[in-house]
C-alpha cells in the first residue's frame, strides 16, 4: 500500500541530521518510563550517527519531506526500526529488496 506522498530510499552520512533528531525523539519516552538517560542511542554524536549511516544498510520513509521511519540492516536481516508518532497508530514494516522496497501499514488492533 502506498502512501501518498511519501518515498522511501537508501539513508547516506549526509541524512544525518533528520536521522539523530528522529532518534532522539523516539528514545525520549523510553527514558521517561524507565526514568534513566542511560540510552546510548540519547548520547550518539551527530559522528556516531554519520559513521553508522555510513556503515549499516539504512532504510528510511519519508512523507512529504519529513523521515518518519529509519529501518538498519547489520546483518542477515532488517532490524532497528524506530519511528515518529505520525505512525505509532499503524504497524508498519520497511521489507528492502534487490530493486524494490515494499512498505506496509495497518492499524494496530487495541
Amino acid at each position: 500500500m502506498a502512501i501518498k506522498g511519501s518515498s522511501v530510499r537508501r539513508l547516506t552520512p549526509d541524512d544525518v541530521g533528520p536521522v539523530t533528531v528522529l532518534q532522539r525523539c523516539c528514545w525520549v519516552d523510553e527514558a521517561i518510563v524507565n526514568e534513566t538517560l542511560a540510552i546510548p542511542a540519547l548520547h550518539e554524536t551527530l559522528d556516531d550517527v554519520r559513521r553508522w549511516l555510513g556503515e549499516w544498510d539504512t532504510i528510511g520513509l519519508w512523507l512529504d519531506g519529513r523521515l518518519l521511519t529509519v529501518t538498519t540492516r547489520t546483518g542477515d536481516e532488517y532490524t532497528g526500526i524506530f519511528s515518529s508518532s505520525s505512525l505509532e497508530s499503524n504497524e508498519s514494516s520497511i521489507t528492502p529488496q534487490d530493486d524494490t522496497t515494499t512498505i506496509q501499514t495497518r492499524p494496530v488492533s487495541s
